[in-house]
Parts: structure tokens; C-alpha cells; sequence
């Protein structure tokens, strides 16, 4: 009986720790790419940002498993810090906001704040947190304990009013990216649209994440497709002035209900996330 039990434990351990896929070496950096499960598993992803990458390979580059359990009650979550650099977590419970350094102890801040209230919550810049309102009002606050999680806040103000239900997805070199009827590219005092996108069929708009990804695709974003919950890369398909319409492929996982982007893994130097018209990027 008991060398059954060890030759089990063996086989469950062989279970665990194999790969669902092989992943080629990411040579330069890495973005973490964090999706939640219907079970409210938390599953984190890696994503090679290198320039010099083939689009025949898949970027994406590891998974692993954070948390077995307890993110079913999570209805946003979001990173916030430096580009290329350190950050922290915030997430969505009831009607609280919690904040984490590791994603695994959380302390509630924002205790005066009933955060279930905003259709969407992201963070621009380290500490700095925009949420928008069904109204359609743009609040903005700084949390400048957002280093080590102190309780302390800037005055909150309202920076802009879009139309009645918009929801910001994030923020690019370009501008915030959001959606209010269209998708759109703001800039910064979201009084005029910079670029329409277009998403394509079959991605669900409630779970997309923008980021910039090398000098050909500006404007790129992670998603969740709505039959299967699987992450997706969005990539412009045309780096046009006015008109950025998203192709999405590079497939990988499935199941997830919620969706978004971490922080940075650096493995070695050189410039990886400068698109079409900006910095040292050719206009397409």
C-alpha cells in the first residue's frame, strides 16, 4: 500500500510541473500577461517584447499557475508602475481596493471609495489611477502611497466626460485607449480622438489590455476572445494616420474571464516598444 501511494504522488508530480507548450528564449524582455480562470484560478503568462523576432514564432514564452483559487470575486485588476521598470498591483473586490507588491498578500486602501461604481479602472503612470463613471465622467487620483502601499491619496478631480458608458482599456505612447461606442485613441485631456481602431469579430471588449509592440505595430493590445476565453495578440494590421484596425492571432490558454498585463522581465538591453511615428519608428 504504501509504495502505491509514493508511485501516485510521482505520477501527480510528473503532472504538475510539465509544459503545456514549448516556448522559444525571449533574448531581451519579457511582459507578464496575467488572466483569471471561471474557477478563479490566476494564471500568469509571459510575453517576449524583442524586436528582432520572427512573426513566424509565437511570443509567447512560459505559463505557470499563481493562485489556484480566490480571484472569482476579482472584477478588476490592473498594474501600475514604471515602463521597463518595477510596479504594483491593484484589484477589485466588492466595492473595496486592494493593493499588493506580489500579488499574493493584498491590504485594502481607498476605504472612502466605492470602486464597484466605475465601468473600468487603469493606470497610466506609477500611483496614478483614472476610472470612468457610467456617466461617462473621467475621474482621475494619485495614490502616492502606491510604492509600498500606504493608505495616502492626492485630491481626487474629474479631468473629462466622454460619452454615457465609455470604458478606458489603458494607456500607449499615443494616448489612452478606450472605448465609447468606437474604439479611440485620446490624448491626454481626452478632448479630441487621435485614431479610430477597428476590433476584430470574435474578441470580447470588456477584456482587452494596449500596450506599444515594435516599430511596425503601435497601438498593440493583449485580449480575451469571447467564445473560449483565450489570449490573443492584437496587432494593427495598417499603421495608417487616422484608421488602426486590429488583427488578432497567436492563440494560447482558454477558460479565462478576466485579463491584464503586469510588469517587466528584463533580459538583456536595446529599444523593443517604439512603433509607427514615435520615437526613432517609421511612419507606416
Amino acid at each position: 500500500m504504501g509504495l502505491r501511494k509514493v508511485l501516485l504522488a510521482f505520477v501527480m508530480l510528473l503532472t504538475v510541473v510539465t509544459p503545456a507548450e514549448a516556448y522559444e528564449p525571449c533574448a531581451l524582455w519579457e511582459r507578464q500577461v496575467y488572466a483569471v480562470t471561471g474557477d478563479g484560478a490566476l494564471v500568469e503568462h509571459t510575453f517576449c517584447l524583442d524586436a528582432n523576432r520572427s512573426t513566424g514564432l509565437s511570443r509567447w514564452t512560459g505559463d505557470r499557475v499563481v493562485a489556484r483559487s480566490g480571484w472569482d470575486e476579482v472584477t478588476t485588476a490592473f498594474w501600475s508602475g514604471h515602463e521597463h521598470g518595477d510596479g504594483v498591483y491593484y484589484r477589485v473586490v466588492g466595492s473595496g481596493l486592494y493593493w499588493s507588491s506580489d500579488l499574493t498578500s493584498w491590504q485594502q486602501i481607498g476605504r472612502k471609495t466605492d470602486w464597484s461604481a466605475f465601468t473600468s479602472l487603469t493606470s497610466p503612470e506609477p500611483g496614478v489611477i483614472y476610472g470612468t463613471e457610467s456617466s461617462g465622467a473621467v475621474r482621475r487620483w494619485e495614490h502616492s502611497g502606491w510604492q509600498d502601499g500606504a493608505d495616502t491619496w492626492g485630491a481626487a478631480s474629474t479631468t473629462a466626460v466622454l460619452p454615457k458608458g465609455s470604458v478606458l482599456y489603458g494607456h500607449t505612447y499615443a494616448g489612452f485607449i478606450g472605448n465609447s461606442g468606437t474604439v479611440n485613441v485620446w490624448g491626454p485631456d481626452f478632448t479630441r480622438s487621435k485614431l479610430r481602431i477597428t476590433v476584430p469579430d470574435g474578441v470580447d471588449r470588456g477584456a482587452i489590455v494596449p500596450f506599444d509592440l515594435e516599430q511596425r505595430y503601435p497601438n498593440s493590445a493583449f485580449a480575451l476572445t469571447s467564445n473560449g476565453g483565450k489570449l490573443v495578440l492584437l496587432l494593427p494590421g495598417t499603421c495608417a494616420k487616422l484608421e488602426r484596425p486590429w488583427v488578432a492571432g497567436d492563440e494560447t490558454g482558454g477558460g479565462y474571464v478576466l485579463l491584464f498585463a503586469g510588469g517587466y522581465q528584463r533580459h538583456g538591453t536595446g529599444p523593443v516598444e517604439w512603433q509607427c511615428g514615435g520615437p526613432n519608428g517609421p511612419v507606416n
